[in-house]
């Protein structure tokens, strides 16, 4: 099977609603939803860091999710060359009572059954802990 740009289309609303989940669900359950869309040989990156698989991911997920217990993530623009997608986001939300924005990009691939295989996290990551400025 051919990975289609509806697939990556489809695989994006998936995370990005996964994701969006958390000011209404636990952090396990935000996590679980996540590895819902995720293939069993996902791997990922932060800032083209070496590549981990999916516990990894789970470790910085609960991580974030917890700081953030308001998260919400928009998606910007997206780049989508099968089987491969860019796109950029913004993610919202509060830190210890300061609001926060932080922009980045995910560079992901989509396996032949419509699954997260590859996401790279490209972020400043210092912007978390100084309000997103």
């Amino acid at each position: 099977m051919t990975v289609t740009r509806k697939m990556i289309e489809e695989l994006i609303q998936k995370i990005n609603k996964a994701e969006n989940i958390r000011p209404n669900s636990t952090v396990e359950e935000t996590v679980s939803a996540i590895d819902a869309v995720c293939a069993p040989d996902f791997k990922g990156s932060l800032n083209g860091g070496p590549l981990h698989d999916r516990e990894a991911e789970r470790q910085s997920e609960t991580m974030l999710f917890s700081m953030l217990i308001d998260y919400h993530r928009s998606i910007g623009k997206v780049i989508i060359d099968p089987p491969f997608a860019a796109f950029e986001w913004a993610i919202s939300g509060t830190v210890k009572g300061i609001p926060i924005k932080v922009n980045g990009c995910s560079v992901i691939e989509c396996d032949e059954k419509g699954m997260l295989r590859l996401g790279r996290v490209y972020v400043d990551t210092t912007q978390l802990s100084s309000g997103g400025k």
